[in-house]
């Protein structure tokens, strides 16, 4: 079990780690109740289980840890885990939009976090690595019917450029795609 912090707790700035393979348990458990409330009460229950078993287990998150080019990131307040995200670059992005683009794959919060300004340090985060691995772009896939998700990323000079599908169980769902060109510094 995850100990998790409520929205009670004092607010500071997030530290965020890398996770390594030993972290895996930890990592498969903060990523399925994420999902699970960020998205559960919007599919069935066979579908959710269906993508659960299949995509969010030790064995599929392993294999994410150790593909060159992705990295899981957690996020953690004060010592207790709060969230994490996932970087790719180069052959791990899920699509094949060149080696100056890094993708932003995931990105959660623990629910009781959310709207505390947690996602927007994240995104943050994200910014400084794409600056440190000298990317020029960010892209990422965010599911069409998830509004509040759409207009954080839009705020933050995210621009809609396609779409891609996202097998959920047996429900096949669309992601917008959108990128943000990174300002050059000379």
């Amino acid at each position: 079990m995850i100990s998790l912090m409520t929205k009670k707790e004092k607010h500071s700035e997030i530290s965020i780690q890398l996770v390594n393979k030993e972290e895996v348990d930890i990592l498969v458990t903060l990523a399925r109740d994420t999902f699970v409330a960020a998205f559960g009460s919007y599919n069935t229950e066979s579908d959710m289980n269906q993508y659960l078993d299949e995509r969010v287990t030790i064995n599929y998150m392993t294999k994410e840890l150790d593909t060159d080019g992705s990295f899981f990131y957690f996020a953690k307040m004060n010592g207790t885990l709060i969230g994490y995200l996932k970087l790719n670059i180069d052959q791990a992005q899920n699509e094949p939009l060149g080696p100056k683009s890094l993708e932003l794959e995931r990105i959660y919060v623990i629910s009781t976090q959310q709207g505390q300004g947690i996602g927007q340090q994240l995104l943050n985060f994200a910014y400084s690595m794409a600056k440190e691995w000298n990317k020029s772009t960010i892209w990422l896939g965010v599911w069409d019917q998830n509004p509040g998700a759409i207009k954080l990323y839009e705020r933050n000079g995210f621009q809609p450029f396609g779409s891609h599908d996202f097998q959920l169980g047996d429900d096949l769902q669309t992601d917008i795609l959108m990128k943000m060109e990174l300002e050059n510094e000379a």
